[in-house]
């Protein structure tokens, strides 16, 4: 079994301070640090602090399973349309015209650049979907060992804020390249 795991998350992290052209900006590096990596946890760590954590059974639960389920399907769908309008783009060019050149090749991309950042926002999701079993799991361990039950509370709760508002920042992220590219496409009115 050969999971790329490791190489979707490096990729997509990379691709959040890329720029489609493949120019790294040290600014919008230290934006992805603050914004994608540091500012989740921090909110996580505050909401937990003043006493907001999962419990079992809850609604919240069923609606953050429910949106990653089904934001996890479209992104997965969005994947196969971007692939098959690269496919079709790839065999209907002309090879004499260099406009068509240069868009095929920022188109292909453009959609490398935003497949990295759907396949690792469908990672996030799975994650987010997989802890919130986990926090439903009833193992017993919390009869035997008091401390681990309230650990576990914690730590899944705190995981389940820091990656849902990751996958928020990566939906909007993905939202704001298609929508730039999208109005590039079908051109500026005269």
């Amino acid at each position: 079994m050969n999971l790329k795991v490791k190489h979707i998350v490096k990729a997509a992290h990379k691709a959040l301070f890329t720029e489609i052209s493949g120019t790294v900006k040290p600014k919008a590096k230290r934006n992805k640090i603050l914004l994608f990596d540091i500012l989740p946890g921090l909110i996580a760590f505050f909401i937990i602090f003043k006493g907001n954590f999962l419990v079992k059974d809850s609604a919240m639960i069923n609606y953050i399973m429910t949106t990653c389920s089904i934001f996890a399907g479209l992104l997965f769908s969005l994947i196969i349309v971007i692939v098959d309008k690269a496919k079709k783009i790839k065999e209907t060019k002309s090879d004499k015209v260099e406009n068509e050149f240069y868009y095929l090749s920022r188109y292909l991309r453009f959609s490398r650049h935003l497949i990295t950042k759907i396949a690792f926002t469908i990672l996030v999701s799975l994650a987010i979907i997989i802890l919130l079993i986990l926090a439903n799991l009833k193992l017993g361990i919390g009869n035997i060992i008091p401390i681990l039950a309230d650990t576990k509370k914690y730590i899944v709760s705190f995981l389940v804020i820091y990656f849902s508002i990751q996958f928020i920042y990566l939906i909007v992220n993905i939202i704001s390249d298609m929508y730039d590219v999208f109005l590039e496409e079908i051109g500026t009115p005269n």
